[in-house]
């Protein structure tokens, strides 16, 4: 007979103060996923509450003196991490626009006047100090920060991603090959893989779990299918859908992740010992 789990493994509640509807306008879009340093954070503790393998780098090191130096790395982890889930929603809710020819030409255009702007504004800023003293007025002050100072450097970066973005769009072979997620493709081989737009936000989920855990997205089960699904990636997808302000269940979950791909439940894993 199979042995329950034990009361750690459970997928904790997500806290209320995880946001339920986290969206944001942003140039007219909406946003499914606005960063929040917080929202991020109970994500990362409803993972480690399930038995998740989560770096203390994702939270501040207080006890050991890291202070200021520590909040930014913890926020550096949890913005990468924000990065890559934002981009997945992106791609499932913007599917078909994302690999339509004319959007996609549309999109390079503006990715090459992005960079254009941004190499000008930078040199606006560098040259002329009587500009930016004028800004600096205006921007919040902040005896340990320089708002405007780190504005300028990030210019540069703006530019070369625009540009490295646009250089990748047209030097992609289709259209369909213009914005991808940031996952792997499927086998050729295998022709049965399921590449709706769903099948590939959940694959998504499976690698974005894999690369910031270092785990396998494992979903564990009872051996007599008894009780909910559940583990680490359980908890992470059923955290990351609440914090989009879609909730899902634990089987929900499981049946996801079985629909995104032909492979006979290879990420199923059932055991009498519920510890992975």
């Amino acid at each position: 007979m199979a042995r329950g789990r034990p009361a750690s493994r459970r997928i904790p509640s997500p806290p209320e103060c995880l946001p339920r509807v986290a969206t944001q306008a942003v140039g007219g879009a909406v946003l499914k996923f606005p960063y929040s340093y917080e929202a991020m954070g109970q994500i990362l503790e409803i993972v480690r509450g399930a038995g998740g393998t989560v770096s203390n780098d994702y939270f501040p090191q207080l006890d050991e003196g890291g202070g200021r130096e520590a909040f930014r790395r913890a926020r550096i982890k949890r913005m990468a991490l924000w990065r890559y889930l934002s981009i997945l929603f992106t791609l499932r809710d913007r599917h078909d626009d994302l690999r339509n020819e004319t959007a996609t030409q549309d999109r390079c255009e503006s990715l090459r006047r992005t960079a254009k702007l941004s190499s000008r504004l930078a040199e606006m800023l560098e040259s002329d100090a009587h500009l930016r003293a004028a800004l600096m007025r205006q921007l919040d002050e902040d005896e340990n920060a320089d708002p405007l100072a780190e504005f300028i450097r990030l210019l540069p970066r703006i530019n070369k991603a625009a540009t490295d973005e646009a250089d990748r769009i047209e030097g992609s072979n289709t259209h369909l090959n213009a914005l991808m997620p940031p996952i792997k493709p499927p086998p050729k081989s295998n022709s049965r893989y399921a590449a709706t737009k769903d099948a590939e936000f959940f694959r998504g989920l499976r690698s974005a779990f894999k690369k910031f855990f270092d785990q396998e997205p494992t979903i564990l089960q009872d051996a007599d299918d008894a009780g909910e699904p559940y583990g680490p990636f359980v908890a992470f997808v059923m955290a990351v859908k609440r914090a989009a302000g879609e909730p899902i269940t634990a089987s929900a979950v499981k049946q996801a992740d079985y629909r995104s791909s032909e492979r006979k439940r290879d990420s199923l894993k059932k055991t009498d010992d519920p510890v992975p």
